[in-house]
């Protein structure tokens, strides 16, 4: 296979204490790949056997590393990538759901979902409202079984008096 070359100036302690600084398994397999090859004079399939990547991303490894040591930490994979609103424009939809619901109006998904496609000017997924209240810490909120002014004493006292059968009218 091709010959490997590092244009590093790193000991073998130095790129043992990388690996042991480091702060995610990709990282240390990383670390190892180099160490593995540098010291140890593996070619990158036997290192790619032994940290379980492939071969060719030894190569991409030892590539940047030689090229631009910036791009040699990897990089994290969290947040919004991808999004049809930005995150303001989705909390001021969201105060507006928040008004009309605060006037009495059950705010159901397909109202929201027509209201999004209606914002975004296209169709969305069935599923997208349902992310978006999640993203927000909205939960589900059902009606009351009880009304707040409802009084159990007058309740009891009527179906004590009511008529235990029922008599249509003439």
């Amino acid at each position: 296979m091709r010959n490997i070359i590092l244009k590093i100036s790193l000991s073998a302690s130095e790129i043992k204490a990388k690996m042991n600084e480091s702060k995610s398994k990709e990282e240390f397999r990383r670390w190892q790949a180099f160490y593995l090859v540098t010291e140890k004079k593996m070619r990158a399939e036997e290192a790619s056997d032994i940290t379980g990547v492939s071969v060719k991303t030894v190569y991409q490894w030892i590539y940047f590393l030689n090229k631009d040591k910036s791009k040699l930490s990897p990089k994290s994979r969290g947040g919004r990538r991808k999004y049809l609103m930005t995150w303001q424009e989705e909390e001021n939809f969201l105060k507006e759901l928040t008004e009309q619901s605060n006037k009495g109006a059950i705010v159901i998904i397909k109202y929201i979902k027509e209201k999004i496609e209606e914002n975004i000017g296209h169709k969305v997924s069935k599923d997208y409202p349902y992310d978006l209240l999640h993203r927000h810490g909205w939960r589900k909120i059902s009606p009351r079984t009880k009304h707040p002014n409802s009084n159990s004493e007058l309740q009891e006292e009527f179906k004590k008096n009511y008529l235990n059968i029922w008599r249509p009218p003439y």
